[in-house]
């Protein structure tokens, strides 16, 4: 097994998002978007303005990008109270304040009634915006969610209650050199 440690204090390390495709909805964009209009205010905005809403770090779990076939939304909870409802139980407070959990229990699991055991075969992840948009512009997905990137002090707190991060929530910046460790150097 190999290990990097980075200080979380080193100005340099950054945790960027991972954006969520869904492949298979199981609903149309007009559904999804009336679900989520119980615990979200949806308001219909510019690809643009998404992109600009994952530059920013996430605000406790309650902003969120939605692109579907019927065009971009913003997503921005109304009530984490009555959100954390619908949620698993029993966690630390912290733990609802991380987006990816937000986005996995509540919006997927709840709302949309995407189970987890079906996330594997109907998920994809995506680092940038672009990358993630496209698969809908293909006809190969029915939506995208666009998620903001967690602080790295976020890990640190989840780490101080012994929780672990979600699948796909850590993408470090800047990556290790790769090849260096198993490139024979020798000829």
């Amino acid at each position: 097994m190999y290990m990097a440690l980075v200080s979380f204090d080193d100005p340099g390390f950054i945790v960027l998002p991972t954006h969520r495709i869904v492949t298979k909805l199981g609903m149309t964009g007009g559904d999804a978007i009336r679900r989520l209009g119980e615990y979200f205010k949806v308001e219909e905005v510019s690809l643009a303005k998404l992109k600009e809403m994952t530059l920013s770090y996430d605000q406790e779990g309650k902003i969120f990008g939605l692109v579907l076939e019927e065009g971009c939304f913003l997503l921005t909870m109304i009530d984490k109270e009555k959100a954390k409802e619908r949620m698993v139980h029993g966690k630390p407070d912290i733990w609802y304040d991380l987006n990816v959990n937000v986005l996995a229990h509540l919006i997927f699991d709840e709302l949309l009634e995407l189970k987890e055991d079906r996330w594997e075969s109907v998920l994809k992840f995506e680092h940038t915006v672009d990358g993630a948009v496209a698969p809908l512009q293909k006809g190969e997905a029915q939506a995208v969610f666009l998620l903001q990137p967690p602080k790295v002090e976020m890990l640190e707190k989840m780490g101080a209650v012994n929780e672990r991060m979600p699948q796909k929530s850590t993408y470090f910046y800047p990556k290790l050199a790769t090849g260096l460790v198993f490139y024979s150097h020798q000829e």
